[in-house]
């Protein structure tokens, strides 16, 4: 797609089988199109969409032809930063930490006979608890005549509670100390849509590996496979929501406000049934966040009454306002995690809610020029990286005294979790554990499981050994 495009046809022809031509419901599912989609059936308009995250179905059947060839067309507009809308880090202008835009239908287009939604309630005696250590799924099936859904569920608290004196996250009533990477979800080949499953899940597995429990899912909302591996594996996520207004601090209109918040209601409904997702992040780094009033509140009490079996983490690195179950600062340099001192005011230490290090990190190492996305935007940015090594020693290094920074305020003060960036290289952002393309891991693994148990060891001491980490 040629960068600056807003608007863009797409279109293919399809039959449907001849056994659905018995009076049921045929619907269109398109699982992510960014931004407006307007469909048309044979000529005919068959629906409209708004949002580049979320999944939206149509009922197509009055559009059909049954016995022949039938025709869709999509039509997409998609303003990308040129308006206020969720976005995440997509813009047409690249710069460093803002990348190459997503445009058009990114995820899966399928279609199905529908018949109607019938709720059912079933009992699970004593089931076995979901966590990362040991992540139960129960399949499940649905069996209709000769038709069949398969499935599948999970059991899990999350919540937070005081354990020694201190504000912590709990799952299934057991403390928990949330500790794994930031995760964009980029890709060299197709931007925000990976190659293929498999590559999806080594990232996840690579996070397994250096025996993190956690993936912080970074203003970008990932297709369903991506919470199914988090389930299975045994990874805790938090959810951010994608951002307004990332490249600028004007206030979005009511309007915008209100699409967001819509947006963010969709989100909540269409994945609150992963039991891996522990979390929802309303706003990162006041990025679209109104500041002359506090929406966060009003956005915290309707996630928790859509959701109310997880934790809101309101508003991630600043402009913090008390909203939420997190005090949550991004330091980068050297962590601030729960502790009583911090450099950024606008972030103040609150003792009644989760210390938590939202973003840190960020150590750098410059790749082999193989292992660089070559496109020359990106390339001259690397330098803007927030530390940046030439060298794998120098790099070790300041990785383990940034983990050894953080245990030591699990040890002495309130930190109950942290997210360190990033997961992979993205564009010209080059402190991944792993490079753009997946080819190098940069991490010393040995040293790296070695420090992040630490992190858990000493989050149980500090809680008196209660619980488990």
């Amino acid at each position: 797609m040629e960068m600056g495009v807003t608007h863009m046809w797409f279109g293919t022809n399809f039959t449907v089988p001849p056994r659905w031509a018995d009076g049921r419901r045929v619907l269109l599912n398109f699982e992510a199109v960014d931004y407006e989609a307007t469909v048309y059936v044979n000529g005919a308009s068959a629906g409209f969409n708004r949002g580049g995250y979320s999944r939206f179905t149509l009922d197509i059947t009055d559009h059909l032809v049954k016995n022949g060839v039938n025709q869709l067309h999509v039509f997409v507009f998609d303003p990308t930063d040129d308006q206020s809308i969720p976005q995440g880090k997509q813009v047409k202008r690249l710069s460093h930490i803002f990348y190459t835009p997503c445009t058009g239908i990114w995820q899966t287009i399928a279609f199905y006979q529908h018949i109607s939604n019938q709720v059912f309630n079933f009992t699970v005696p004593s089931p076995k608890l979901w966590s990362p250590n040991s992540p139960a799924l129960y399949n499940i099936t649905v069996k209709m005549g000769s038709d069949e859904v398969k499935s599948y569920t999970g059991f899990r608290t999350i919540s937070s509670g005081v354990v020694n004196g201190i504000k912590r996250p709990l799952l299934n009533g057991e403390l928990i100390f949330p500790f794994g990477p930031l995760d964009q979800g980029y890709w060299p080949d197709g931007i925000y849509t990976p190659p293929h499953l498999e590559a999806m899940v080594y990232d996840l597995q690579l996070i397994k590996k250096l025996n993190m429990n956690m993936v912080r899912k970074h203003i970008k909302i990932e297709p369903d496979l991506f919470y199914h591996a988090c389930d299975t594996l045994g990874l805790l996520v938090i959810q951010d929501m994608p951002s307004m207004r990332v490249y600028t601090n004007a206030r979005p209109s009511d309007a915008e406000q209100a699409e967001f918040a819509r947006q963010l209601e969709v989100m909540i409904n269409e994945h609150k049934s992963y039991p891996s997702i522990a979390a929802w992040v309303i706003y990162n780094e006041g990025w679209g966040q109104i500041t002359d009033y506090h929406p966060e509140f009003a956005l915290t009490d309707r996630v928790r009454a859509l959701d109310p079996t997880r934790l809101v983490d309101a508003v991630t690195g600043w402009h913090d306002h008390g909203a939420g179950d997190f005090h949550d600062n991004h330091h980068y340099a050297d962590p601030q995690c729960g502790t009583p001192f911090s450099s950024l005011p606008n972030t103040p230490y609150d003792a009644n809610r989760i210390g938590f290090q939202g973003e840190f990190g960020g150590i750098g190492l410059r790749p082999a020029d193989e292992n660089l996305w070559p496109i020359p935007a990106a390339v001259n940015t690397i330098n803007e990286t927030y530390e940046l090594h030439t060298g794998r020693e120098s790099y070790h290094y300041r990785a383990h005294v940034l983990l050894t920074q953080l245990r030591e305020q699990v040890e002495r003060y309130a930190c109950s979790g942290a997210v360190y960036t990033q997961t992979t290289d993205v564009e010209g952002e080059v402190n991944g554990l792993v490079t753009y393309d997946r080819r190098v891991v940069r991490v010393d693994e040995e040293a790296w499981r070695r420090d992040v148990q630490a992190l858990y060891d000493a989050a149980r001491a500090r809680a008196g050994n209660k619980g488990k980490v």
